[in-house]
């Protein structure tokens, strides 16, 4: 689940090309990309929407509107019947603010956006057990809120992307999605800002246009190299077991057992059983 992409839930036109763009997630947005005073018409256009959604692997979540504002409980209570996969609730900063989510039922994914919600990162990662999927990194919301600037370099999100992480390993959870990219066409930049987030622990990317899809679905896949690394060291590791030896060294470094760990986990996101 590497490419997360955004289409507002009250166009149905972009809606219906986002589900068939081949991201790994659709997420239907009742938030930031509809006005306040179509709030209502969107979650009915998404109801419509998603009662003819074609059947396909693409996941579909809906990010609803931020909790305690007016519309964070009508967005949940129209979601109780219609066919979608989970729920993206943005500027999460207090866990008691989650409670209505058990109600529905689904996966969630939380939007870390400002100060406090960083500051909260791990109460947050742990307040909703079985249902919470993972945690996204909306940076761009993060730099104004903390009076930053975003830079291609990324000095002022390396804490706060950290953080998210260890916040995310502590909880259980799925590695965390990295925010959108604001620039369109910089596919070198774009694909410089996911290496560093997949080197920090991220897992995918959230974005909004079908031309990052398959940049960020190759950045976030191991690489060639690491594959085939990975795959060395588990038959090297495998072969010194089975003869009884203690020490496995593969290609002149010696391998334990976090080694094997990352070689495993490689394997794994490979698709590769």
């Amino acid at each position: 689940m590497r490419a997360w992409l955004f289409a507002p839930a009250d166009d149905p036109k972009k809606a219906a090309k986002a589900l068939a763009s081949g991201a790994d997630v659709v997420v239907l947005d009742l938030e930031d990309a509809v006005l306040p005073d179509q709030k209502e018409a969107a979650r009915q256009a998404l109801a419509g929407l998603l009662a003819e959604r074609p059947s396909s692997n693409t996941r579909v979540f809906i990010r609803v509107n931020a909790p305690g504002s007016k519309d964070f409980l009508r967005d949940l209570t129209s979601l109780k019947v219609l066919n979608t996969d989970g729920i993206m609730v943005p500027k999460a900063e207090r866990p008691e603010s989650l409670e209505p989510l058990w109600a529905i039922g689904r996966n969630v994914v939380l939007l870390i956006e400002t100060a406090l919600g960083l500051e909260r990162a791990p109460e947050l990662a742990r307040a909703l057990p079985g249902l919470l999927e993972r945690l996204a990194f909306g940076y761009l919301d993060f730099v104004a809120d903390i009076g930053a600037s975003w830079t291609i370099t990324g000095e002022a999100l390396l804490y706060a992307r950290s953080r998210i992480v260890l916040a995310s390993r502590i909880g259980g959870l799925e590695p965390p999605l990295d925010g959108v990219y604001p620039t369109l066409d910089d596919a070198g930049g774009l694909e410089k800002e996911c290496r560093a987030a997949k080197v920090l622990g991220f897992g995918g990317k959230m974005i909004i246009h079908p031309k990052h899809i398959a940049a960020v679905q190759e950045a976030f896949a191991p690489t060639q190299e690491e594959l085939d690394r990975a795959r060395g060291i588990l038959e090297a590791f495998e072969a010194a077991t089975k003869s009884g030896q203690g020490v496995v060294v593969y290609q002149g470094r010696f391998v334990d057992r976090p080694v094997v760990l990352w070689a495993e986990r490689v394997v794994r996101l490979s698709g590769e059983s």
